[in-house]
C-alpha cells in the first residue's frame, strides 16, 4: 500500500460498521502526530481526533482500534507491557489499550503527566514543565512518584530495564533515575 493509500482510507472498528473513504468522514483523513511499534504493528494517534490507529505490519491495512472521550490531542503513546499506552489530552489519566482486542483501561494518574516511556516492569511519565515529578505505573495500575530533584523542567523521558532517562529542558541536562525507586543517580550534559 502507498502512503496515499493509508492516509485516506481506513476500515473503522464499532461503532462504525463499515469502511469510509476521504469523501465520506473525517476519519478516514486522520493526521498521525505520534507513532509507536509492537505486537505486529505501526500505532498512531492524531491530534485532532482522539482514536488509536492500528496499521498491520504485514498488509499495512489501517483500522482505528480504540477511541476515547476528547480532552485535547494525546501527549503521549508508548507500547509495551502487553498494551498499547496513550496519554490523552491534560494528561490527568493514562490509556491501557488491548492491543489484540481494543479495550481500554482508563489508569487515574496523581499528576498531570506530559509525556510517558515504558520499560520492562512499568510505565513512567513526566510531570508537566515546572513540575519536576516523575510517574511509575505498574501493570496492575499502581501509581508511585519521586521529585527528580532540583529540576522542574523536565521535557523528554525514555525507560531502560535499568534507568529512567530524562532530560532537564532548562540546563540541558539528562540524568538517569533507577528503574525501581525513581532515586536520581547520574547527570550530564
Amino acid at each position: 500500500h502507498s502512503a496515499a493509500a493509508l492516509s485516506t482510507r481506513a476500515t473503522v472498528r464499532e461503532p462504525y460498521p463499515e469502511p469510509v473513504t476521504s469523501d465520506e468522514s473525517p476519519w478516514a483523513m486522520l493526521r498521525p502526530s505520534l507513532l509507536a511499534t509492537g505486537f505486529g504493528a505501526l500505532w498512531c494517534t492524531d491530534w485532532e481526533y482522539p482514536v488509536l490507529v492500528r496499521v498491520d505490519e504485514r498488509d499495512h491495512t489501517p483500522q482505528i482500534w480504540a477511541s476515547w472521550a476528547a480532552a485535547g490531542g494525546p501527549q503521549g503513546l508508548a507500547a509495551g507491557l502487553d498494551a498499547v499506552w496513550v496519554l490523552p489530552g491534560e494528561g490527568g489519566q493514562l490509556l491501557e489499550i488491548d492491543p489484540g482486542g481494543g479495550g481500554v483501561t482508563s489508569h487515574q494518574v496523581p499528576f498531570p503527566v506530559a509525556g510517558i516511556a515504558v520499560g520492562p516492569d512499568a510505565v513512567f511519565g513526566i510531570g508537566k514543565l515546572g513540575d519536576g515529578r516523575v510517574l511509575r505505573l505498574t501493570p496492575g495500575g499502581a501509581a508511585t512518584s519521586a521529585s527528580a530533584g532540583q529540576v522542574r523542567t523536565l521535557g523528554l523521558i525514555a525507560a531502560s530495564a535499568e534507568y529512567v532517562w530524562v532530560v532537564d529542558d532548562e540546563t540541558a541536562t539528562v540524568l538517569a533515575l533507577e528503574a525501581g525507586s525513581l532515586v536520581p543517580v547520574q547527570s550530564f550534559r
